[in-house]
């Protein structure tokens, strides 16, 4: 109940933290809450450090006199000097060309549209698969970071159809040579690390790939991020953020003692939002590693994410069994292979030289009654899908629709877009898919090249869409 409240407790600009100790007949509690911008995660472990070392130096009645942790200040003149120098202007150079050759591959789609606030799932890896992964990684010369980023990315890659993924991930930004390493502020930056999947590869190549693209990353990442995310809008002519995904390695177990001899124990609780939609985070908490996903709970259901972490364990295995061909990878396990095909599976079909729309009314004649299609917390049957689908064939065609037109379908995943392309395919007329949140330039791009019959959308969306073609 503590907690609970603690949490609720707003922070603001004029009250950027706060400490409160909770004391029980069997432990200590203390609880840290910090504003993001004066604080990175790491921050959040060696502030935890430092009490405890003060802690242990009161009880033992020991001087304080040589407690003087490092200060934020002189990181602050470090990066005023940093803007006029020659590395910055090095840096600048290389992520102009970077940013400029990023495909525009958003996984998400998001929009300001959706509540940005967060829950989390934690899922604790045993220590049987930690050791698997350890032994995996010395063998093949590769770190942990490097396998999770090429997991993921496989993930992503063979889920979403997709050859490139962005990343979001956190550079810790401290150097040693300043003992920057046990000082609280703002250090971390986080850059967009871009994974191009070739279909071709082994799981090995696409980790030498992303530790390739990593290391190059890392001698430019004391860059600005927000001039990052300046110059990847102008050259995509796209406002969103330049990543939806976030991957997040953070090694930061407590180590300093405390009298009793033990570490104590750290909690990390999640921000309340953040600004993409989903952020995997890979820490070690307390000695044992674990796997938490930060999500828009506006975005995701956490059945949704379990799923996802339950498709990367069933990666991760295949890996570690050797399957590691992009190409051979599964992302299906037996029990998901057996619910679609027990969900699809219609029966026999009689017609052999026959269309999609025949196998389609054939089943939802068959089925009418039956739910056809599930999009959250919206359903259809086969029989209301059908009669949906025969108004709108029969609009186009009295509006002159001929065979082999195009139709653009500019939709966010729902009904009506399934609606809309069997109509359109009934019609005798083709479709073509375009999502809501693409660069523009590449919808005119699109839009130009098809030569549309018209465009199908929804009012609340069409807005965004200058054209001449019928919406």
């Amino acid at each position: 109940d503590f907690v609970n409240y603690y949490k609720k407790l707003p922070l603001s600009l004029n009250n950027l933290f706060s400490f409160a100790i909770l004391l029980t007949p069997n432990h200590t509690y203390m609880f840290y809450k910090t504003h993001h911008i004066v604080s990175d995660g790491w921050s959040m472990n060696q502030v935890t450090e430092q009490i405890k070392e003060v802690y242990g130096k009161l009880v033992n009645n020991e001087p304080l006199d040589d407690f003087a942790p490092p200060s934020y200040l002189d990181f602050i003149k470090r990066e005023e000097s940093y803007m006029n120098s020659s590395k910055y202007t090095s840096d600048f150079k290389f992520w102009e060309d970077y940013v400029s050759k990023i495909k525009s591959s958003k996984i998400f789609h998001s929009s300001n549209n959706f509540c940005k606030k967060i829950d989390r799932f934690e899922f604790p890896i045993s220590e049987d698969l930690s050791k698997s992964i350890d032994e995996f990684c010395n063998i093949n010369h590769i770190t942990e970071y490097v396998f999770f980023l090429a997991v993921f990315s496989i993930y992503f890659a063979k889920i979403y159809n997709t050859d490139s993924v962005i990343f979001g991930t956190p550079f810790l930004n401290r150097q040693k040579k300043f003992d920057e390493m046990n000082c609280a502020g703002v250090y971390i930056s986080t850059l967009p690390l871009q994974i191009v999947i070739d279909n071709t590869a082994d799981f090995l190549s696409i980790c030498k790939n992303i530790s390739a693209t990593n290391f190059s990353i890392f001698k430019h990442s004391h860059f600005p991020y927000h001039q990052i995310q300046t110059l990847y809008n102008k050259f995509s002519q796209d406002n969103s953020n330049i990543y939806d995904i976030v991957f997040s390695y953070q090694i930061n177990e407590l180590k300093y003692p405390m009298p009793s001899g033990e570490s104590g124990e750290f909690i990390w609780y999640p921000l309340g939002s953040q600004n993409n939609p989903l952020t995997i985070h890979f820490c070690v908490p307390n000695h044992h590693r674990s796997l938490m996903y930060d999500y828009w709970t506006s975005y995701f259901t956490k059945e949704q994410i379990i799923h996802m972490n339950n498709i990367i364990l069933h990666i991760i295995h295949q890996v570690l069994d050797s399957h590691n061909k992009f190409s051979d990878i599964d992302v299906l396990s037996s029990d998901d292979v057996k619910i679609l095909s027990d969900f699809n599976n219609s029966g026999d079909l009689e017609k052999v030289n026959c269309s999609i729309i025949d196998i389609f009314e054939d089943v939802a004649y068959s089925h009418r009654d039956k739910t056809a299609i599930y999009c959250g917390e919206d359903s259809i049957t086969y029989g209301d899908l059908k009669k949906r689908i025969d108004f709108l064939a029969d609009f186009l065609i009295n509006k002159g629709i001929k065979d082999g037109d195009s139709v653009v379908l500019f939709f966010d995943k729902c009904i009506d877009m399934i609606v809309s392309l069997f109509a359109i395919l009934k019609a005798g007329a083709c479709y073509v898919p375009i999502l809501p949140d693409e660069d523009i330039n590449r919808i005119n791009y699109i839009l130009n090249d098809c030569k549309p019959f018209c465009i199908i959308s929804e009012s609340n969306i069409s807005s965004k869409l200058s054209t001449t073609v019928p919406v």
